[in-house]
């Protein structure tokens, strides 16, 4: 988790979930636009049109549909009652249309296939064994907080993709528990004060957590 689907700041190429670049492949999916997404031609080209679009019709009927939600994701209650309390955001993007982001920032799309689960299970699995069920907690409950303000409409938010995939560089570089386990902590200080709008979004960058974690995060990029 995530997800542009959804980019709001151009120029961002090195940001992922997983070892996918996140920001760069999907810098124009916020606009719908699958033809400008996928290049290929011919026969080929038309086929992978169609499959995204089904995928995008299925995550649709998903949000509209209460029998349909996913039931590894957060319940779809919890993401309506965020919807319901923010009435601007409400003026220019539908309720349906939030849920299918929100179901996005979890599962993936076809273009960005690495979504939070995929993110929260990579970093469980690089994490010691006696501390990844507390871990799983903290990474369950961040990805609340993330993807309730992330699947709102680009100027009515303030976490966007550019974040994300910072955050999921930290975590999957820090490779030492104790560095790993910091650097959750400071996202998640970082994500409270975003939210409650004691931190600039522009507060967000890459200095920040090396300075705090003391590690060089793109050493030789």
């Amino acid at each position: 988790m995530g997800y542009d689907i959804r980019a709001s700041s151009a120029g961002c190429s090195r940001n992922t979930f997983g070892e996918l670049d996140f920001e760069s492949i999907i810098l124009s999916l916020r606009c719908n636009s699958i033809s400008g997404v996928v290049r290929d031609s011919g026969l080929n080209k038309l086929c992978r049109q169609i499959l995204a679009s089904l995928i995008i019709l299925f995550q649709g009927c998903i949000a509209t549909n209460e029998a349909l939600w996913p039931a590894n994701i957060p319940q779809r209650e919890y993401f309506e009652s965020i919807y319901s309390g923010d009435k601007d955001n409400q003026l220019v993007q539908s309720k349906a249309g939030y849920l299918q982001w929100v179901v996005s920032f979890y599962e993936g799309t076809l273009i960005a296939p690495v979504g939070w689960l995929g993110l929260q299970s990579t970093v469980l699995e690089m994490a010691d064994p006696k501390d990844r069920l507390e871990l799983g907690k903290r990474l369950t409950t961040l990805g609340h907080l993330i993807s309730g303000e992330w699947a709102k409409e680009n100027d009515k938010r303030v976490i966007d993709s550019r974040m994300l995939s910072l955050w999921g560089s930290i975590m999957q570089l820090a490779d030492d528990p104790r560095i790993q386990s910091q650097a959750v902590s400071l996202i998640e200080k970082d994500v409270r004060a975003l939210l409650d709008r004691q931190l600039p979004p522009e507060a967000i960058v890459d200095e920040r957590y090396e300075k705090g974690l003391g590690i060089d995060l793109f050493e030789g990029f």
